[in-house]
């Protein structure tokens, strides 16, 4: 919300200040009267109280007339808007005032609503052209400043980094991403389009120093305020955050976390806090109420074994024990929630991650469970410690699942662990029965037996099964060449593989690519 541009009225006649008060509504045309005064010696004392943008005031007064006032205030502020109000006859008079750089003058025997309205006009476009010029280099002297690591600021700069303010520090949320890759950048909200609703925001009695755009993608606000008593000044930083960030919210359909200064602080105070606190700022993960995080500088307690062990977890679902499984995680992720480091937090639930998606390889190609652990799929859960511990009780409880059906099949754990090592290294041209079975510490002759006893099929056809369903996935998309396929899929010869899979399918991969074509266009 735009804030009022601020007038001041000096008039020695008490109802020339009443009348050009009430000719017009200031208020509707975006104007507010802060002050009056009877000569140019008590306009100067208002000024330093009040600082108005805008000065209406008449010529000839007692003490200071207006034409000393104007080259005392145009020295105090070149940019303040001035109006001379003259009396007709004394305009020559007037002139040297005109010379001292007024903005406009008014002939008081003249002046009616429609003139008063027409210099308003004209005033309120020139302020607000000035403040938007200001408003822009400020927001850029404050970016220049996070964004630069020397320290090169002119004596303006430093007055402005060196002032008392409060700070709303606005963060877009991201998941962790369990998969390591990058979070796309098509969901994530811009720096600037995150400023531009921030300087929309109505901060009430608080007003609005920058909205500058900080590195990692966080975009800070900077308020300064003369009204608000310390006693309520926590309840009402964490108002104007809660305001803005459901805004940011509502905008862009995304999620954001607030970091909230609690005491006044200068920008060199907050830009140490950034540069040197990340405990701080992870802190976010852990933080599950929308209220906003104190911005103070944190010192984490140091940990003496800060390493976590997942063996337990691996233990359990080895042991298909599902409550063994819920408590491990548990214990895992209460200890990542005292330590709340966001680091920790990342690293542990990566390794659980990876120990889902090794799982997922002993249920035959696993499409569907792969499916169900994608990035694309899932990323939405992995925003925060609590949202991702209950997302790894699902997935394990989902695979443990899978897992009692596979071997409800009468299979037994040797031909499991058979299964599973060679959809896990079936694009290994060196794979072999004795590799498989030294794997398992057993005889080749003794899992060839056990293999086809409870599968009904060959080991080494089984692997040969494996890696032609595998090439008829890959054909299917134009993505790879035949070579290349073959390569894929353990095998080194083009010529052999062609004759595998003709001897499998019945016909050869380029025929069924081209098959798979006509099916699509049909």
């Amino acid at each position: 919300m735009d804030k009022k541009i601020s007038v001041m009225i000096v008039d020695d006649e008490r109802f020339a200040i009443e009348d050009l008060s009430t000719l017009v509504n200031w208020n509707d045309l975006g104007f507010e009267i802060v002050a009056t005064a009877f000569n140019g010696s008590q306009a100067l004392i208002k000024y330093e109280t009040y600082h108005p943008q805008v000065v209406f005031t008449d010529v000839k007064m007692p003490f200071m007339d207006g034409i000393e006032l104007i080259g005392r205030l145009r020295k105090l502020n070149p940019d303040v808007q001035l109006i001379l109000l003259t009396a007709f006859e004394d305009f020559g008079y007037a002139r040297s005032a005109i010379q001292q750089g007024i903005t406009d003058y008014l002939v008081k025997s003249e002046i009616n609503q429609a003139s008063l309205t027409n210099v308003l006009e004209k005033i309120a476009k020139t302020v607000r052209q000035k403040n938007q010029y200001q408003i822009m280099l400020t927001d850029k002297c404050v970016e220049s400043f996070f964004w630069s690591r020397e320290a090169t600021e002119s004596p303006e700069e430093k007055l402005l980094l060196s002032g008392s303010y409060f700070f709303l520090l606005f963060e877009q949320d991201e998941p962790i991403m369990l998969s390591g890759e990058m979070v796309s950048d098509f969901r994530k909200v811009s720096g600037s389009a995150m400023a531009e609703v921030i300087r929309r925001q109505d901060y009430g009695q608080m007003e609005l120093v920058a909205a500058s755009v900080l590195p990692k993608q966080r975009t800070l606000a900077c308020l300064s305020t003369d009204n608000v008593s310390v006693a309520s000044m926590q309840s009402w930083i964490y108002q104007m955050a809660g305001s803005a960030r459901k805004a940011l919210e509502a905008e862009s359909g995304y999620s954001f976390t607030v970091y909230a200064s609690e005491q006044s602080m200068t920008f060199y105070e907050l830009k140490s806090i950034l540069r040197n606190d990340d405990f701080l700022l992870g802190k976010k993960y852990f933080h599950i109420a929308e209220e906003p995080i104190a911005l103070k500088r944190e010192i984490a307690a140091r940990q003496e074994n800060s390493t976590i062990d997942i063996q337990p977890v691996v233990q359990a679902f080895k042991n298909e024990d599902a409550e063994e499984i819920n408590a491990a995680l548990d214990q895992i992720y209460d200890e990542i929630c005292r330590n709340q480091r966001q680091r920790q937090l990342c690293m542990v639930s990566q390794d659980l991650y990876y120990l889902l998606c090794n799982s997922t390889k002993s249920f035959g190609t696993g499409e569907n469970v792969d499916v169900d652990l994608s990035p694309d799929q899932n990323w939405g859960e992995w925003m925060d410690a609590a949202s991702i511990r209950k997302w790894m009780k699902a997935k394990f409880s989902k695979l443990l699942e899978l897992q009692q059906k596979d071997s409800s099949m009468g299979y037994s754990r040797p031909v499991n662990d058979a299964i599973a090592f060679i959809n896990e290294n079936y694009s290994d041209p060196d794979l072999s029965l004795k590799k498989i079975a030294d794997q398992l510490h057993l005889s080749v002759g003794y899992l060839c037996a056990m293999f086809k006893q409870e599968t009904g099929v060959t080991l080494k056809n089984y692997i040969t099964d494996v890696r032609i369903e595998k090439a008829k996935k890959l054909l299917e998309s134009d993505y790879m060449k035949i070579y290349e396929i073959c390569e894929a899929t353990g095998y080194q010869s083009s010529q052999y593989f062609s004759q595998v899979f003709y001897k499998k399918v019945g016909v050869y991969p380029a025929e069924y690519r081209k098959r798979g074509h006509l099916k699509n266009e049909a």
